[in-house]
């Protein structure tokens, strides 16, 4: 037999798949390099972050309206007319604004001594609670706790709250 068909056929058969038409690839793998895509598209900006500026902005500066930084000229004194009025609110507009915004939470009996819950806190009658006000403190005392009821006292006004 000849030698050279043998090796002709093998050599032919080399060749056949590079000479035959591409294969799609599947549904899958062409999910799968999507998805590679997406997540190295992702990963970028970490694995090469951008540098950071040479002179970075100071975060304890305010920024103006425009987004200009205010120079601290202007932020030492600012203009009269750009401070808000004084609140001329009476005592009793004050405990009725501040009782507003109290959480009561209820009734706790000890030893014959009756306490409320107030902003998840414990109080008897004749403690004071320290309300914030934005230029100071506000002490409101915890005047009557009955059922049902509760009576603050801000120097000379008395609100009763049901609850």
């Amino acid at each position: 037999m000849n030698p050279f068909l043998p090796r002709l056929a093998f050599l032919l058969a080399a060749l056949s798949p590079a000479v035959a038409p591409a294969v799609e690839p599947s549904p899958a793998a062409a999910r799968s390099g999507q998805i590679r895509r997406q997540i190295d598209a992702l990963l970028q900006l970490r694995r090469q972050p951008a540098p950071l500026p040479a002179d970075p902005p100071n975060p304890f500066v305010p920024v103006a309206p425009g987004g200009a930084t205010a120079s601290p000229a202007e932020n030492a004194a600012p203009a009269p007319e750009a401070q808000p009025p004084p609140d001329r609110a009476s005592h009793a507009e004050l405990l009725a604004r501040h009782a507003a915004r109290l959480r009561i939470g209820g009734l706790i009996r000890l030893k014959d001594q009756v306490q409320i819950v107030i902003n998840d806190s414990p109080w008897k009658e004749g403690d004071y609670l320290i309300l914030e006000r934005s230029p100071h403190l506000i002490q409101v005392q915890v005047a009557r706790i009955s059922t049902g009821q509760l009576t603050l006292r801000l120097e000379d006004a008395e609100l009763t709250v049901r609850f």
